[in-house]
């Protein structure tokens, strides 16, 4: 269950059909987040048919001492899938690790001392299907379902189910994004041909308010869709991608705070062309841009620091030795903060480390020495910082790094 493998370059394999299955289910999802009506229903079809033709439903329960019912594994045996197969997002909390599968419709949880397998969740009744964005909030799992959209409630410490949430009547459209904030639960989508943010109530599940409002900058431009990102007791921050802001709602009204845009404090060059993620600390806002100063034709990605109460902007941190090319996550915690950095070359993986009070370069994580396979995400737990990757051999894995040190703790597969 925990190995850690031998480097791997997939560029020089060939792709298997499975492997060309997840890569298929997992572009679909994201068309789906960046036009309204894209649906691909081949690969609905290809996933079903190869799935009824290949799994091989495995119970865990006598060998994990779980429930039954809520230990239901599924593998496709001609290519010896494990838990972490189509591997697409992650969530943590306390002893607990969560990731998600698009490929066999699952929550699979970890042990994060150990490593070690706890359950894998996909019964019928929790309705999981394209599982998406993940938080935790007062004890309870949150997973979001592009397929049929709803948000699956789950008890972290038993897997148990609590409720499934649709946000009736109007429903989700689908959905983008989750955050949450004491008794609050923020979902980013559409309702009807517009984006949206929706709060629901944690303790009942049910819908407090959908917020779509023009000025609030969910539409800007046509197909622009709002990605809930963070949120604390008094805020929530809604990444447009394709509109190039970042809208700040207040968590207890839901009215408009501000947004964040192109001029974010800076002369005309300063440009929020492709934010791609951020991450709140205290009075601190980090967002990761892919192309955020330009020179002429070229462009530097990387990582805008904000105050969280006034929308000021601190720094903006890309310094050649930072390594921040094309980040795609960011992480933080204490006094630390993480980049990760996806480049289109293997070797240029890497997760840079800054000091957040001054930030300053800490070190720069390479992605051989990381066990970095196809990445997408971070998080922290304590004292380790975990990466979803989502090619890792077709199987998908969480490598653990220590946050003190940066040196790879473990690969969980």
């Amino acid at each position: 269950m925990i190995i850690t493998p031998v480097e791997h370059d997939a560029s020089n394999e060939t792709p298997s059909p499975s492997e060309l299955l997840i890569k298929e289910a997992r572009r679909r999802t994201r068309r789906r987040h960046t036009k309204v009506g894209a649906i691909i229903f081949s690969a609905i079809v290809i996933v079903v048919a190869l799935v009824v033709i290949g799994v091989d439903t495995i119970n865990r329960g006598a060998s994990t001492g779980h429930d039954p019912g809520n230990t239901i594994a599924a593998r496709l045996s001609s290519d010896n899938f494990t838990d972490l197969a189509g591997a697409n997002t992650i969530a943590t909390a306390g002893n607990h690790i969560w990731v998600s599968s698009i490929l066999t419709n699952s929550v699979a949880e970890f042990n994060s001392s150990n490593g070690a397998l706890v359950r894998v969740i996909n019964k019928k009744t929790y309705r999981i299907d394209s599982p998406g964005p993940m938080v935790v909030n007062n004890g309870d799992l949150w997973v979001t379902n592009d397929t049929n959209p709803s948000v699956t409630e789950i008890n972290a410490s038993t897997g148990k189910l609590v409720r499934v949430v649709t946000a009736r009547p109007g429903g989700f459209g689908y959905i983008t994004g989750i955050a949450a904030s004491g008794s609050d639960i923020w979902i980013s989508g559409r309702a009807g041909h517009a984006g949206a943010v929706f709060e629901i109530n944690a303790n009942t599940g049910a819908l407090v308010r959908v917020i779509k409002a023009k000025a609030d900058g969910f539409n800007i431009p046509d197909f622009s869709v709002p990605i809930v990102s963070a949120a604390n007791s008094a805020h929530v921050w809604v990444l447009n991608s394709n509109g190039g802001t970042i809208t700040e709602l207040n968590a207890r009204t839901g009215s408009l705070i501000r947004i964040l845009n192109a001029r974010a404090g800076r002369s005309s060059t300063r440009n929020f062309s492709g934010p791609t993620s951020l991450a709140v600390n205290g009075s601190r806002l980090w967002v990761t841009d892919q192309r955020s100063i330009n020179h002429g034709s070229s462009a530097v990605s990387s990582i805008v620091e904000f105050n969280v109460n006034t929308g000021a902007l601190i720094r903006i941190v890309n310094a050649k030795a930072d390594k921040i090319v094309h980040p795609q996550s960011v992480a933080v915690s204490g006094n630390r903060v993480w980049v990760l950095s996806v480049n289109a070359s293997p070797v240029a993986l890497s997760i840079t480390e800054l000091n957040a009070s001054n930030g300053m370069l800490v070190r720069v994580i390479k992605g051989s020495s990381g066990n970095l396979n196809d990445p997408v995400s971070l998080i922290v737990n304590g004292s380790r910082l975990l990466v979803l990757n989502i090619y890792s051999g077709q199987q998908g894995s969480v490598t653990e790094l220590n946050t003190n040190t940066g040196a790879l703790l473990r690969v969980i597969k």
